[in-house]
This record gives structure tokens, sequence and C-alpha cells, in this order.
């Protein structure tokens, strides 16, 4: 596949793209029984194991380590680590043709593919798992290439493999969004897209193909174009699958209907000096006018006892119930509502022993209450329950010193509208075939051959 283009029919190759996508399907829609089964019967196994080698000792002495969460970094470094191995074995076997320059780029280049993926995985902001589908993805890639290389021999191959393995992790995130207890996140989409640049620069700069000319030809330009075209035109049908297209799920598509809520939603950000910035559904005037309408009804919906505000299975029936869809107004209140007191609940926990984010939490239960009470003040005057200020008075806002934004209604999309996503798709799907006919015309033998 490096020195030599891929060998063996080509339906081989893309049976493989195939049978690795599937692979990685299977791993999100069975997620939960994976976790579940790592976690909960593999973690105890080695645990009992380990306790046993090293004697035993009272239950009292132990200390939960977690082990099962080692699983997956173990899984994913074994995965990358085979694709080491491939490319010294590679190099070793013609090293006449690289050498030391070469080698140093694609460690540098490895490095920093084995970084990202630690940086992943150790990452609050992303799950543990997360680091495995880059990984994933990363081999996915590959494998595109691979297929692809049996008609493309130029560099215009890396791109054409960049859009289809983004196109498949859109697909890939499509699943997710109809599997129970999952959710579309766009964010998860450049983060595939990273691992598949990173991949295929250890083969193009690492590993440097010898049958791959520099040049773009004409048929890649066509492939390019055709990978470019779906990938671009599915990822906005999934930023048009907006509240405006329940009505014709429910009608059409029941099963789909029944997604707690759509793949986009469009909103707006408010930055306000004092508190710092959020996101609503909903206009200022809107906001305004639904808190002092639907206060009193608010209000008699909240539990009396701030214990259940906190009551996960309670908070997540009232969001179930009262979904962005249904009631934007009165299911953002309650987010708020819950993100300060549990924060609250946090800071309090770490009064004894505050841990490296006690500053940021305060500053969290501090300007959610300034939100509350800013843009709800009909609502919080018979609400009335407040946090205990005085943390205030020992923590100043963020340690880090970042204005402060709002986790509530985070995914919403406020840089740009649907109809600006759809211009720049028009004009890159333009782009794209435009170069292919430009290309064409100076080498159409090579488009038809």
């Amino acid at each position: 596949m490096i020195i030599k283009p891929p060998r063996g029919p080509q339906w081989v190759s893309w049976l493989l793209v195939v049978l690795w996508g599937g692979f990685i399907y299977y791993t999100i829609v069975k997620a939960g029984d994976i976790r579940q089964t790592i976690d909960k019967e593999l973690g105890v196994k080695v645990e009992a194991a380990i306790y046993k080698v090293k004697g035993g000792g009272s239950d009292d002495d132990r200390k939960v380590d977690q082990y099962s969460r080692k699983v997956v970094i173990y899984l994913v470094l074994a995965i990358a680590a085979s694709g080491i191995l491939c490319a010294i074995v590679v190099i070793v076997r013609n090293w006449d043709r690289y050498g030391w320059l070469s080698v140093l780029v694609l460690v540098a280049l490895l490095f920093l593919y084995f970084r990202t993926v630690w940086d992943i995985y150790d990452s609050k902001k992303h799950s543990r798992w997360e680091s495995m589908h880059f990984v994933q993805y990363g081999v996915l890639s590959v494998l595109v290439f691979r297929a692809l290389a049996h008609r493309l021999r130029d560099s215009g191959i890396y791109l054409a493999a960049i859009l289809l393995t983004a196109f498949i992790g859109t697909m890939d995130e499509t699943v997710q969004w109809f599997t129970e207890g999952r959710y579309w996140d766009f964010h998860d989409l450049p983060l595939n897209g990273y691992s598949s640049l990173l991949a295929l620069l250890v083969v193009g700069l690492g590993l440097r193909p010898a049958y791959l000319a520099f040049r773009v030809g004409a048929r890649s330009m066509r492939t390019t174009a055709v990978c470019g075209t779906l990938f671009l035109v599915f990822l906005g049908a999934c930023c048009s699958n907006t509240a405006d297209w329940l009505p014709f799920w429910e009608k059409y598509f029941p099963r789909v209907a029944e997604q707690e809520d759509p793949m986009a939603e469009y909103g707006f950000l408010y930055v306000d000096p004092e508190m710092g910035s959020f996101k609503s559904r909903l206009t200022l005037a809107e906001l305004k006018q639904q808190d002092e309408t639907r206060a009193q009804e608010a209000f008699d919906l909240m539990p009396e006892e701030k214990a259940h505000m906190l009551d996960s299975k309670r908070y997540s029936a009232f969001l179930a119930e009262y979904n962005s869809v249904k009631d934007p107004w009165l299911h953002e209140l309650r987010v708020h509502l819950f993100s300060r007191d549990k924060n609250e609940q946090r800071v309090r926990e770490q009064i004894a022993a505050p841990k490296p984010d006690y500053g940021s939490k305060v500053a969290k239960m501090i300007n959610e209450d300034k939100i509350l009470w800013a843009y709800y003040p009909a609502f919080m005057e018979l609400y009335k329950k407040q946090p205990d200020l005085t943390f205030q008075k020992e923590v100043e806002g963020d340690k880090e010193g970042k204005p402060y934004l709002s986790a509530v209604s985070k995914a919403l999309i406020t840089k740009i509208s649907l109809g600006q996503i759809w211009t720049v798709i028009v004009a890159l799907i333009a782009l794209l075939w435009g170069l292919f006919a430009w290309r064409n015309k100076a080498e159409p033998q090579d488009a038809h051959a």
C-alpha cells in the first residue's frame, strides 16, 4: 500500500472499509452495554485478581482505583501501536528510500497523534471513550485511502479520503442520534476529521507512497468533488433537521419523531458584562414576556423541597416532559436552576478540602444566580430560594480568569444561520466541481479513464 499500489481485488479493500465502519457503528449502538461490561464486570474482576495476588485486605482498606477505566486507553494504545508497528516495518524494509529525516518526520507526526489521543482521554470536556473513536477514525481514513488507491495515483487522494471519511463520520453521528440514550453532537465531527487528517499526514509526509504523483489529475478531482458533495449535502441536511421538521417526522417516520431533541437548534448568544454570557432559544423580549406571564405556572411546577430539585431522575423526567421543542422557556429555566444549585452542592462538599475546580464552581453558582434574577425576575420573586452567596467573598469569579459562559443550551448554534450554512455549502460544492471542470479540460482523457 505504501511502496506499491494495493494488491488484490478492489472490492476487498472496500469491504474492509465497510467492516471497520460497521465496527464503529456497533460500538456506538452498543456503547451502553460495552461500558457496563467494562466498568462493572471486567473492572471488578481485575480488581479482585489484583487484590488476591497482593494478599487481599479488608474491605475498609481497599480503595477503588477504577481499573476498568484503564481498559479503554489500553485498547486505544493497542490499536495505535499496531499502526506504528506497520510503519516501522515499511521503513526498515525500505530504508534506502527513507533515511533519518523521514524517520524524524514520522516520529514527530506519531507523537502528535498519540499526544492528541492522550489529551482527549485525559480531558474533562471529552468522554474517555472519545479517544477510542479518535483512533477508530484514524484507522478508517487509512482504509479509505487504501481503497481509493486502486484507482487514484496522485496527491488528490488525500483530500478525497478525508472528505469520504468525514461523510462516514456524519452518518455515524446520525446513527448515534437514532440510538436511545445518545444524542447528535456537531463537536464530534471536527474531532473525527482531525483524526483523519493526522493519520493521512503520517501516510503522506511520513511514509510517502512512491506510486503517487504530486500533480493532481482530473480523476482525483472528480472523486474529490463527489465525496465532497456527499459530505456537504448530508451535513447540510443534518443542519436543517430542526424542530420545524417535527410534524413531517411524526407523520411519515414516527420512530424518528421519538427523539427528544432535533439535530440542530438555532438561537441567540447574550453577553452581559455583569455575569458573562449565556445562550437561549428565545429573544430578550420573549424571555421577558414569558417570565411576566408564566412565573406562577413555573413556580407551581417546581418541587417544594430543594433536595428534590437535585434529584437526577425527577430532573430528567421534567426535561423530558418540558423539552426544548415543546417549552423552551421552561426547559431553560429548569436547567439554569439545576446548574446553580448543583454547583452550590459541589462547593459545599469541597469546603473542608477544596479541589482545583473549587473557584470555577463558585463562579458558576454565582453567575447562574445572577442570570436567573436578571432574566427570570418574576419567577425568582416567587421561588426565592437563593444559594449561600458568602462563598463569593472567598473566590471572585473563575480562577482561570476567563469570562463566564453558561453551559445551559451550549449546543445552540448562534454564530451562523441556516441560510448562511447553505450558502457556504453551495459555494464549496461549486468550487469543487469548478476545479474538476478546469482539470478535466486540461486532461480529459484522465477524467474518463
